[in-house]
């Protein structure tokens, strides 16, 4: 009998265990921050997971010429990047101009592509530019976000589900 994997050759029990061991880091971490930090949580887990704002059809960027400047550092046109992640020219040409926003997949194509030319963007700085989360509370700091981002994305579907019905609890909702 062949051994079950998460497809990166880690036991589907060792996978569950570490993100059980995720979810109850959530939890004390939770309870360590204020209000604000709070807040700024619940919008991270809401954009990672598809249910807060940031749809792909939302437009508006707070910095509307962000991604232009990104792509003219690196030489690249909008047709070029929007190949690069999978997209149209067309839609990259109003992500450019800052009139749609990417959705949290999007983003993760966009940080990763930007990234492999010139410096480090993450997923959380490019749905920042457009307004998809909001600006790191005092205290907060990025490293803290990537490991929460991370942990979300090693939960599968009934332990995201479990993680939302606690933030929802934590929320008294």
């Amino acid at each position: 009998m062949a051994r079950q994997t998460n497809g990166e050759g880690e036991s589907l029990a060792a996978f569950h265990e570490r993100a059980r061991e995720l979810v109850g880091e959530l939890e004390r971490v939770w309870r360590t921050l204020p209000q604000e930090q709070r807040a700024h949580l619940l919008k991270l887990i809401e954009g990672i997971q598809g249910e807060g704002p940031g749809s792909e059809e939302e437009p508006a960027a707070e910095e509307p010429f962000w991604l232009k400047r990104e792509l003219d550092a690196r030489g690249w046109s909008e047709r070029r990047f929007g190949r690069l992640i999978g997209c149209t020219a067309a839609h990259a040409n109003y992500l450019a101009r800052g009139e749609k926003g990417p959705g949290p997949e999007l983003a993760r194509r966009m940080a990763e592509e930007l990234s492999r030319q010139g410096g480090t963007v993450t997923e959380q700085q490019v749905l920042r530019a457009y307004g998809k989360l909001s600006p790191l509370p005092d205290g907060w700091d990025e490293k803290q976000e990537r490991r929460l981002v991370e942990a979300w994305r090693g939960l599968d579907a009934p332990e995201r589900a479990q993680a939302v019905e606690f933030v929802r609890f934590l929320r008294g909702e």
